[in-house]
């Protein structure tokens, strides 16, 4: 036997749930009974199925409750039939879904103060007076930076055109020291080349002069040598040809210090005649450049007798 309850937020009626179960309790000992007597007769397999999800029964509403009726006694035991084939078991009841809760109600809205709509007011205010500073803080750091990047940008163009103004005034400096360098060079050549042309001028004016000087000399050496001739008294005993060479020093006024004969002529007499002329010559002739006159100080004079 199969019983189905469905639970439910009413429960059944308190009565027909005790009823209900006094009269299984009937059954079930009724049952016990036949089974016990079946097995002492005959070996047989017997199955019961029990039930435990019975409800509590509750109190009864009224004070006198209905009472069940008392079992027959046990009737002469027929003879046992053989078993029958065991039923299929049935399926277990699927458990039934939670009860939904009902969602509490919900309240109306009661109507604020005045007190209450003032301090949201204030907050509203508050929160927006932090919100503009806030973005006033933001726009301000913003700027700063944005003035900053402007002026660290604006230093590193001024620090590059002073690169740039440093490099081309060392680019012009070098350039002028090139340029004086070449200038230098061009100078000091002009200047070897001037006084190469200087030197050589020199050189010809000295050689000019010198060849002026040495015919100064030739022609006042052949003076003197004929004023000593004149003034020479040759004995007729000399023969033509007769040589004899003197060296003297003579004075810056033209006096004769020394007179000495560095080649005699082998004739005394030429050359005793020679001296004796040479005082007799005195003072002897002399440029008017002093320089000239310092060459006639040690000079070797050649005397030769002609007829």
């Amino acid at each position: 036997m199969r019983r189905s309850v469905s639970r439910s937020p009413r429960r059944q009626d308190n009565t027909k749930a005790i009823i209900l179960a006094l009269v299984v309790h009937g059954f079930f000992i009724l049952f016990l009974i036949f089974g016990v007597s079946w097995h002492r007769s005959v070996s047989s397999t017997f199955q019961a199925e029990l039930w435990t999800d019975i409800p509590k029964p509750e109190a009864p509403s009224s004070p006198h409750p209905t009472l069940a009726p008392q079992p027959e006694p046990p009737q002469p035991h027929p003879k046992p039939e053989p078993p029958k084939p065991e039923p299929p078991k049935p399926e277990p009841p699927k458990p039934l879904p939670p009860p939904v809760k009902p969602l509490p109600p919900v309240e109306p809205s009661k109507p604020q103060s005045t007190h209450q709509v003032d301090v949201k007011e204030q907050n509203a205010d508050i929160a927006l007076k932090k919100r503009k500073q806030a973005e006033e803080a933001k726009a301000k750091e913003a700027k700063a930076k944005e003035e900053k990047a402007k002026e660290a940008k604006a230093k590193k163009i001024a620090r590059e055109k002073q690169m740039k103004e440093l490099l081309k005034q060392e680019q012009e400096e070098a350039r002028q020291e090139l340029l004086d360098d070449i200038r230098h060079q061009k100078a000091k050549a002009a200047a070897a080349k001037v006084k190469a042309l200087q030197e050589k001028k020199a050189a010809e004016a000295a050689a000019k002069q010198a060849a002026e000087q040495e015919v100064q000399l030739d022609a006042f050496k052949l003076a003197i040598i004929a004023k000593i001739k004149h003034h020479t008294k040759v004995p007729l005993s000399v023969p033509k040809g007769s040589t004899t060479i003197i060296k003297i020093t003579v004075l810056p006024d033209g006096t004769v210090l020394n007179k000495v004969i560095t080649q005699s002529s082998g004739n005394t007499a030429y050359d005793q005649a020679v001296l004796e002329g040479i005082d007799r010559s005195q003072p002897l002739p002399l440029p008017d450049d002093i320089k000239l006159r310092r060459q006639f100080r040690d000079m070797e004079l050649n005397f030769t007798h002609e007829k």
